[in-house]
């Protein structure tokens, strides 16, 4: 069981040939969908590189895959960048025209 006394799931997946029982706290369904990613690397790099060691290909996978999360988690960084300078200057186009139909009262 886990922290909050529930059952744990086990997904049984299939990844290059071999089947795993994994723990996890998402749905089969979306552990599944992970292994075959997994699972599609592996046999695009066997077909991309010639190596059948499993070893290297899981390594070159976990590779490609850190790769593409990097260069993800970098897209949407920029992304959150590109979105709060959009919000800084629509605040500053907008702060005269609040003040303006707002006036502060002297104090």
């Amino acid at each position: 069981m886990n922290a909050e006394n529930q059952p744990e799931k086990v997904a049984h997946v299939d990844i290059y040939g071999r089947q795993y029982a994994i723990r996890a706290d998402e749905t089969e369904a979306y552990v599944a969908e992970l292994a075959q990613s997994v699972h599609d690397k592996m046999v695009e790099l066997e077909q991309n590189t010639g190596t059948v060691d499993t070893i290297r290909l899981a390594i070159l996978t976990a590779l490609n895959l850190a790769d593409e999360l990097a260069k993800t988690k970098q897209r949407l960084k920029q992304q959150q960048h590109e979105t709060q300078s959009h919000l800084d200057r629509l605040n500053e186009l907008l702060e005269p025209v609040v003040a303006q139909a707002h006036p502060k009262s002297p104090a």
